[in-house]
């Protein structure tokens, strides 16, 4: 028997008892919908939609600057509260950069809208798509773009800790800048507190895994710092600063 978001979701694709349009991406791609579903899902769009009602009489939300591809599996998850199929399981052959990429720009929607309670369902998703590779760049590379350390900023640091659970630390850290890093930005602020923030998840796991107290206090502490650096690093402006040493190097005129 179908679930009663999965009932909606229907009518949703069909345009039936819908009282939203959602206008989507560059190209302006219009999706049907619930206003009840998506305030109830989303504070954000509760007060955007209670503006815009006041103003126009219209229920109307214009997401320009998001992508589409990313969107509508998502408005999938607000009705049913799973991921679709494909992305939950996907098929042998499937891109899975492409999957990644989709799931990631979910997460950041989720942040973004301050849709709470997927973190679970996201965890469990992006268990079965990163191995120890650039998969992992990826994730620290969208996590530090996060503006804050809410529950999605936590299950990226979780996805990132998780990838490298059955290796040896010490195998991990001699491997990470062949396999991880080298596959990041060489040197702007969001690729240096990715680097961090990797560093500070495998801080994590041998916090974990000391036996001696005295050991693991250190190695919170430890964490506790590589933890602020992330933070100090993540708020600097995303430059070239490579490029940025080239201009004050340069000898005056």
């Amino acid at each position: 028997m179908s679930s009663l978001g999965h009932i909606l979701w229907d009518q949703a694709q069909r345009g039936h008892r819908t009282d939203l349009e959602i206008v989507v991406g560059e190209a302006g791609s219009i999706l049907t919908a619930h206003q009840s579903v998506v305030a109830g899902r989303s504070p954000v769009w509760d007060a955007m939609l209670n503006h815009d009602m006041r103003e126009t009489q219209s229920a109307k939300l214009t997401l320009a600057d998001v992508d589409e591809q990313c969107f509508k599996p998502f408005l999938y998850l607000l009705y049913t509260g799973e991921l679709p199929a494909d992305l939950a399981k996907p098929k042998p052959g499937s891109d899975s950069e492409t999957d990644l990429q989709t799931v990631l720009g979910m997460v950041v929607l989720a942040d973004r809208f301050q849709v709470a309670g997927f973190r679970e369902v996201f965890e469990t998703c992006l268990r079965q798509m990163i191995r120890f590779d650039s998969s992992i760049a990826t994730v620290a590379m969208t996590g530090v773009g996060l503006p804050g350390r809410g529950e999605y900023f936590r299950c990226l640091n979780k996805a990132v800790v998780v990838a490298t659970h059955g290796r040896d630390v010490l195998d991990v850290l001699q491997q990470v800048e062949t396999k991880v890093f080298r596959h990041m930005p060489s040197d702007t602020s969001s690729s240096l507190a990715a680097r961090a923030h990797i560093l500070w998840s495998l801080a994590v796991r041998i916090t974990v895994e000391a036996k001696v107290k005295k050991d693991q206090d250190r190695f919170l502490f430890f964490t506790g710092l590589l933890d602020d650096l992330v933070q100090m690093l993540h708020e600097l402006p995303d430059r070239d600063r490579q490029r940025k040493r080239r201009r004050c190097d340069a000898p005056a005129e």
